[in-house]
Formats: C-alpha cells, sequence, structure tokens
C-alpha cells in the first residue's frame, strides 16, 4: 500500500495546535506566575482545555469534561496527559491570569501576520467589526464556563485565539473557503485523523483517496484477519 496522505498522525485539533508556540506559553506563564502553585494543569493544558470547549462549542465545564473523555486515547496528541476535573478547571478559570491568554493570542498573531495580511485581522479599525461578526456567527458567546469576571475574560480570549488558529490555516490554503464552511468541518472533524490541508485543497479528492485506502484495508484484513490488530 502507498503512503496514506489522507489521514495524518496528529488529530485536526492538534494540527492547528501547532500555530501555538508553546515555549513562549511557558514564558509568559513563569513571568505571570499563573502556574505558581500548580502541579499538573499548566498554562498550556489550560488554553488546549479552553480552546477545545471553543471550537466544540460546549456549554458546561460538565460538558468539557465528558468531551475530552470521549476522546481520551487521543488526547496525548494535544499535549494532556490526563483529564482535568471539573473542579480543577473551573478553579483555574478563576484564578489564572486572563492576561495569559491575551498574551498568547497577540504573540500567535504577531508570529503569523505576513500570511494574515488579507484577514479581518488585519483590517483597519472601521472593519474590525467584521471579525466580531464573525466571531458572532462561529463562536457565539452565549454561555460561560463560569460566572466570574476571570472565567468570562478567559473564554472570550479562547473564542478570539479559536478564531486566529483558524484563520490562520485558511491563509495557508489556497482554495478559497467561506470561513464559516470551514468552521463548520473543523467543528465536526476536530479530533478526527484527517490531514487537514489535503483535505481543504481538494476535499473530493481527498474523499476518493479515503474511501479506495478504506477499501485497501478492508481487502487486506480479509486475506489476513491478525492485520485487524495493526489497524485497531
Amino acid at each position: 500500500m502507498g503512503k496514506d496522505t489522507n489521514f495524518i498522525g496528529q488529530p485536526i485539533f492538534a494540527q492547528l495546535l501547532n500555530f501555538l508556540d508553546k515555549g513562549h506559553i511557558k514564558r509568559v506563564s513563569k513571568v505571570l506566575e499563573a502556574d505558581k502553585y500548580v502541579k499538573k494543569f499548566t498554562s498550556y493544558k489550560h488554553v488546549v482545555v479552553m480552546l477545545f470547549a471553543v471550537f466544540e462549542g460546549y456549554h458546561s465545564i460538565r460538558d468539557t469534561v465528558l468531551g475530552l473523555l470521549s476522546h481520551a486515547s487521543k488526547l496525548q496528541h494535544l499535549g494532556l496527559d490526563y483529564i482535568v476535573r471539573r473542579s480543577t478547571l473551573s478553579d483555574a478559570n478563576a484564578r489564572r491570569p486572563h492576561e495569559l491568554f491575551a498574551k498568547v493570542y497577540y504573540e500567535t498573531y504577531s508570529h503569523h501576520k505576513d500570511i494574515l495580511s488579507d484577514s479581518n485581522l488585519s483590517k483597519k479599525r472601521w472593519q474590525i467589526e467584521l471579525l466580531f461578526k464573525q466571531l458572532k456567527q462561529n463562536f457565539p458567546l452565549k454561555y460561560f464556563l463560569g460566572d466570574n469576571e476571570k472565567a468570562i475574560i478567559i473564554q472570550i480570549w479562547a473564542a478570539m485565539k479559536a478564531n486566529l488558529l483558524l484563520t490562520i490555516l485558511r491563509s495557508k490554503i489556497k482554495k478559497k473557503w467561506a470561513f464559516s464552511n470551514m468552521m463548520s468541518i473543523v467543528k465536526h472533524q476536530l479530533m478526527s485523523y484527517i490531514n487537514v490541508y489535503s483535505f481543504f485543497e481538494d476535499p473530493e479528492k481527498s474523499s476518493r483517496k479515503v474511501i479506495a485506502e478504506e477499501k485497501e484495508r478492508e481487502r487486506m484484513r480479509y486475506q489476513d484477519p491478525q492485520m485487524t490488530l495493526r489497524f485497531t
């Protein structure tokens, strides 16, 4: 069988997280003392979990944790080595400085600003309303994962950051996509092992290859049942 270019060793969400600078998050966390007295749920893990909640559109901490549990076997790709407890996530949203999320947003934007030149994010002040319209349509903030000021601000920055990551991806793909269409696909396939670039460049071609590759897998399983172990 030839090399599989449609599936990849990381879920779509992990491919989006690659746009973040993990080292920068650690440095900012140190400056802000955001991980002081923290044993396991570090700033980076907090950022990842909040982005997960925003992309999936969860309305509560309970739903967010259940969502993580449903993808337990894939979380190592996200840099998560355990599933956060509801109480721990709630405490982090209440105590961790929201400035951390703001600084991560601006660093990520600055690092990718060259490819964002045509996006709403780089337009002049009077066109910023387009960005907020985009946020309202794709990351509606109707429900918050906490009722305190820090939790609310953190979730707003998480939505801004999710919007930014998707905008970066959209800027790297030649095929023109409506932002809302791309967001819909990412939301429903967030934890799927799909090569996000191959798929969005040519969905039809990518889908045909996926079907052909799956048929080849089935044929090989039929010929040698022991191979099932290597595909599951």
